[in-house]
């Protein structure tokens, strides 16, 4: 006789068998053959066949779910309530799916600090300002996912602070160079730790009343002058800037440049330094006045 609908299993007719009686073949036969049978009905512990019919746990609770591990008991699912399926990691709520959506809660460690990432559960998908997933670091939320699984407030420079970064130095108004021989132009060295995209430097006004110059003179001076700054990284030049004047007169000459200069370069992540440095050429003296250097990672 097979299980009832509980699963219960009854033997068939003819037992169980009466002391002093003879036990006959048939009854004997049919016993094992229906042992048989509800054994062969039964799941294998170590898998061999499968289930023919949905497999029914108990309700379980987050501290024993009802499909759990041998290794790690309060690990699993269970049923916390109708339409509210829930899982458990040592005992401990961390994801929940029920009629309104699923919603998770999670808890990790991210180095010294804690990162939790929280739910709201009092919203449903119909609710337009819903954060659905919000992101926190030590208690303070950093960003969230919204109804439509849109990521707001994440995407921000302090949450990318090594892309598009910037460093700079001014130079004031105090630096020049007379001498055919460079040297490095004060206060324009600079060092960023990039991520590897490219760098671009700009030497440009240094935002002060002061009027920003880059130039070449030297009173007196009829001939043609000339003078040249370059721009390092380490101790490698990576662009040399060469400026010259023709043309005389009784008091002597002068040339401005503005923009002063920028370039790019693409190098790969690191730390490094950039400098500039600047020589006058053929008597000539070259001024730096009011300027800044920068540093900028695109």
């Amino acid at each position: 006789m097979p299980r009832n609908v509980s699963g219960t299993y009854s033997t068939p007719a003819g037992q169980p068998v009466v002391s002093g009686t003879v036990i006959s073949a048939a009854t004997q036969n049919t016993l094992v053959s229906d042992i048989a049978t509800e054994m062969t009905d039964s799941l294998s512990r170590s898998g061999k066949g499968g289930m023919t019919a949905a497999l029914r746990a108990v309700d379980g609770t987050v501290a024993a779910p009802a499909i759990s591990f041998t290794n790690e008991s309060g690990t699993g699912w269970w049923r916390n309530a109708a339409g509210d399926l829930r899982a458990a990691v040592l005992g401990v709520a961390r994801a929940i799916f029920n009629s309104a959506g699923h919603l998770f809660r999670s808890a990790v460690a991210d180095g010294a600090s804690a990162v939790a990432h929280t739910l709201d559960t009092t919203t449903t998908l119909a609710n337009a300002t819903a954060k659905l997933i919000s992101i926190q670091n030590g208690g303070v939320e950093k960003s969230y996912f919204d109804k439509d699984g849109q990521l707001q407030g994440g995407l921000t420079r302090p949450s990318l602070p090594a892309i598009g970064q910037q460093v700079s130095s001014s130079c004031g108004g105090a630096y020049s160079n007379g001498t055919a021989v460079y040297s490095d132009v004060t206060n324009l060295s600079i060092t960023i730790t990039t991520t590897g995209r490219p760098v671009l430097l700009s030497i440009q006004p240094d935002g002060s009343a002061n009027p920003s110059q880059l130039f070449i003179g030297n009173a007196g001076v009829t001939t043609a002058i000339q003078g040249e700054f370059q721009i390092l990284r380490g101790a490698s030049v990576i662009g040399i800037y060469h400026l010259s004047a023709n043309g005389a007169s009784s008091t002597g000459m002068g040339l401005g440049v503005t923009p002063p200069a920028s370039m790019m370069d693409p190098i790969g992540a690191g730390t490094y330094t950039y400098k500039v440095q600047a020589k006058g050429l053929t008597g000539t003296t070259i001024y730096f006045q009011y300027l800044v250097f920068v540093a900028y990672e695109l």
